[in-house]
C-alpha cells in the first residue's frame, strides 16, 4: 500500500497534518476510518480491511445512483431490476479475483453474510433485505450464505458514521470460518466495522467486507478529489482490484 491511501478502505490519499514543503505526515488509515475506531476496543487495530468493487461519488456518478436507489415495492413497467444488474456485478468481480479474495482470507471462503434488516426500523439502512437479495442471487456465493448477524443491544446507537461495539450479535459460533460480509455502500463504515467485531467475536478465523462502492466526495478535499482524477483516468475494468 503506497503512501496517501487509507490501508482501510482504500481510500484517500490520507490526511496531511502538516502541507509544508518541508514536512508531511501520511497516516496510514484516513480520517474517516481513524474517527470510527475510536468506538471500537483496541482503536484502529480493530479495524477490518475492507474490498470495494470499485469507487463511487455523490455527484453524477452511475454506480453510487445504482446502490442508493431503492426498490420499490411496486416498481413501474420496464424499471430497472437493480438487484439482478448488481448481482452480475458482484458475480463478475468475484469471478474475475477470487485469487484477491481468497488470498486475503487466508483460504477459500466458507461463510457468506450480509447485515441483518432492518436494523430496528431505521430507515437509513432499508436496503439491507437488497443486499441478502443480491447475495443469494450470485451463484458463486448462494450456497455459502447463511444470515447469521442480529442487531445487538446497541444498534440504536449505529450509523454509517459511527460504529458500536454491540451493534451486531452473531447468532452461531463460527470457530475458525472465513466469512465474506457483503454490502452495497460504505461511506465511514460504521455499520460493517461493528458487524466484523460481532463475527469475530464468535471466533470467525476472518472477515473480508466486500462492498460493492466505496464512496468519496472530491469536493470534500483535494484529497478526494485527486484519487478521484486518478481513478478516472485509469478507467474501470474487471481485470483489476485493489488488492492485484
Amino acid at each position: 500500500m503506497r503512501p496517501g491511501v487509507c490501508r482501510i478502505c482504500h481510500s484517500g490519499p490520507n490526511e496531511i497534518t502538516n502541507r509544508t514543503q518541508e514536512e508531511e505526515k501520511f497516516f496510514p488509515e484516513c480520517l474517516g476510518c481513524r474517527l470510527v475506531a475510536e468506538e471500537l476496543p483496541f482503536g484502529v487495530t480493530a479495524l477490518t480491511e475492507i474490498v470495494p468493487l470499485s469507487l463511487a461519488c455523490k455527484e453524477d456518478d452511475q454506480l453510487y445512483a445504482a446502490v442508493t436507489t431503492y426498490d420499490e415495492p411496486c416498481p413501474p413497467p420496464n424499471s430497472v431490476d437493480w438487484v439482478s444488474v448488481l448481482a452480475a456485478v458482484v458475480d463478475r468481480f468475484c469471478r474475475a479475483h477470487a485469487r484477491c479474495l481468497s488470498r486475503l482470507a487466508g483460504g477459500d471462503f466458507t461463510l457468506v453474510t450480509t447485515l441483518p434488516r432492518p436494523v430496528l426500523g431505521r430507515p437509513d439502512v432499508k436496503a439491507r433485505d437488497r443486499v441478502r437479495r443480491i447475495a443469494t442471487k450470485v451463484p458463486i456465493l448462494r450456497d455459502l450464505y447463511s444470515p447469521v448477524l442480529e442487531p445487538g443491544p446497541a444498534a440504536g446507537g449505529m450509523s454509517e458514521m459511527t460504529a458500536q461495539q454491540d451493534g451486531f450479535t452473531a447468532t452461531s459460533p463460527l470457530r475458525g470460518q472465513r466469512v465474506l460480509l457483503l454490502d452495497d455502500l460504505w461511506v465511514r463504515g460504521g455499520y460493517v466495522q461493528s458487524a466484523a467485531l460481532a463475527l469475530y467475536r464468535q471466533e470467525a478465523a476472518t472477515v473480508v467486507p466486500l462492498v460493492i462502492a466505496r464512496r468519496i466526495s472530491p469536493p470534500y478535499n483535494a484529497a478526494n478529489t485527486l484519487i478521484r482524477d486518478e481513478a478516472s483516468n485509469g478507467g474501470f475494468s474487471f481485470e483489476r482490484c485493489c488488492l492485484c
